[in-house]
């Protein structure tokens, strides 16, 4: 292996939220700017690194999974585990056997730096079994905003920008606030920027991302807010769509639904985690306010969006969780203008005050809740996508084909996924869609005229 970065070939895979995926764009504008030559994961290459994440135990495990199949399969090449796993249980991550650097959240960033510094103190060999260099900071302590631009999104057609990272809220059952630090935010004029090059570039659609997407701008001086950025990225010429990623109930004030309202490029979908319908579970949970709240703010997105999509995660089976308990969590979601679900099974997490708690559900009532949450969402889905048989939709078509049928495909502002044949010449544009079928996952229709190219 030469020791030239631009000798080497690189692979990146990434597991986890849009925000990884923003990351992983990051590192990869990072290795192409030091010379290193990025190509995709199945493609054979010197290096290989996964950012990894760790919002449930399943994720830790394909995260590792992921890894030993590199180690397996990619012979003599560099393994690099990096994000959020190794960031919360760095000694679990260095025991992956055949792993050979690991990196924390904010290591990652400087993923070509860490990269050359470990082949010139290392050489091309791997590093001997179980003895991986490991680099992770603490997070706990972190000040400021990592700002690391990107100005390309890889084989996408949507463009993610994290503008927010961290979170100061500690809900009894979550990891990632501990391997991600505090709440802090992109500068508003860098914000403005990173957007607009994107759309310069090409990119019709940029969604924001976040830990807490809904605290950005608080630590900032002066305090700014998601209100504030929203209106500033919708006067961006060019930008056909601005998406929200997800947003916590407590953080949806009127005054951010009304900056969304006014701003023509923002789509009507919405990602509201729900977690649970029961007041007590929530209290548990030290989720921050209560049903009554969460409907109201769901109920409100509604009015000033009639036709938006709103998506919930979940939380099937947290300790103290009653058999009442979910009932009133099924009975909440069957009422409210939720069009898609996110149905996790409880699992504890290293380090949380929910792993202590008493009140465990088995394993087989916390499946078959998994089971009838799931089924609730497929059907609130399929209602959805129903009121749109027969009606035209604008639809943003993607870079990749769909795999299973060939088709085109892409997705509407409010979220639903549509598949249309055509030419490979319309990915990238929108286009009118007349809705015919329904599927599971998605709706099928026919191209109603040709779509306006850029």
């Amino acid at each position: 292996m030469s020791l030239k970065p631009e000798r080497l070939r690189v692979g990146l895979d990434t597991l986890g939220c849009r925000m990884n995926q923003s990351e992983t764009a990051a590192m990869l504008e990072g290795l192409e700017r030091d010379g290193f030559c990025v190509v995709p994961f199945e493609s054979p290459a010197e290096v290989y690194v996964i950012n990894t994440c760790t919002v449930t135990a399943k994720s830790d495990y394909r995260s590792r999974q992921l890894a030993r199949r590199a180690v397996r399969s990619k012979g003599d090449a560099v393994v690099v585990l990096a994000g959020c796993y190794p960031q919360a249980n760095p000694e679990e991550a260095a025991s992956v056997e055949g792993v050979d650097l690991v990196l924390g959240n904010r290591e990652k960033l400087r993923l070509a730096e860490r990269l050359r510094a470990f082949l010139e103190c290392n050489g091309p060999q791997k590093r001997s079994p179980g003895d991986p260099v490991v680099e992770v900071g603490e997070m706990e302590h972190v000040n400021g905003f990592d700002e690391v631009p990107i100005r390309n999104f890889p084989g996408n057609t949507r463009a993610f920008v994290k503008v927010q990272d961290g979170c100061d809220f500690r809900c009894s059952f979550c990891a990632v606030t501990l391997a991600r630090g505090p709440s802090r935010s992109l500068p508003l004029d860098a914000a403005v920027r990173q957007v607009r090059d994107l759309t310069a570039n090409g990119f019709r659609e940029v969604v924001l991302t976040g830990v807490d997407l809904g605290s950005y701008g608080w630590d900032l001086t002066p305090p700014a807010d998601l209100a504030l950025l929203v209106r500033r990225l919708g006067e961006i010429p060019g930008l056909d769509r601005l998406r929200i990623s997800s947003l916590n109930p407590w953080e949806i004030p009127d005054a951010l639904i009304e900056s969304c309202a006014e701003t023509p490029c923002i789509t009507p979908h919405f990602h509201v985690p729900l977690q649970s319908g029961d007041d007590a579970v929530l209290k548990a949970m030290r989720r921050p306010y209560k049903t009554a709240h969460y409907a109201d703010r769901l109920w409100a997105l509604k009015k000033a969006f009639p036709a938006a999509g709103i998506g919930a995660d979940v939380i099937a089976g947290f300790p103290t969780e009653t058999e009442e308990a979910f009932r009133r969590t099924y009975a909440l979601i069957e009422e409210l203008p939720i069009t898609y679900l996110h149905v996790f099974p409880y699992s504890p997490r290293r380090n949380t005050h929910a792993a202590r708690l008493e009140g465990c559900v088995s394993p087989e009532e916390k499946k078959g809740r998994v089971a009838l949450l799931r089924e609730l969402g497929h059907r609130k889905r399929r209602a959805f996508f129903e009121e749109y048989l027969g009606t035209e939709v604008e639809v943003l078509i993607e870079h990749a084909r769909h795999k299973k049928t060939s088709l085109l495909q892409g997705l509407t502002g409010n979220y639903i996924k549509v598949l249309a044949s055509g030419p490979d010449a319309w990915m990238n544009d929108l286009i009118k869609v007349r809705v015919e079928t329904v599927e599971a996952e998605n709706v099928r229709g026919t191209p109603l005229r040709l779509p306006v190219t850029l």
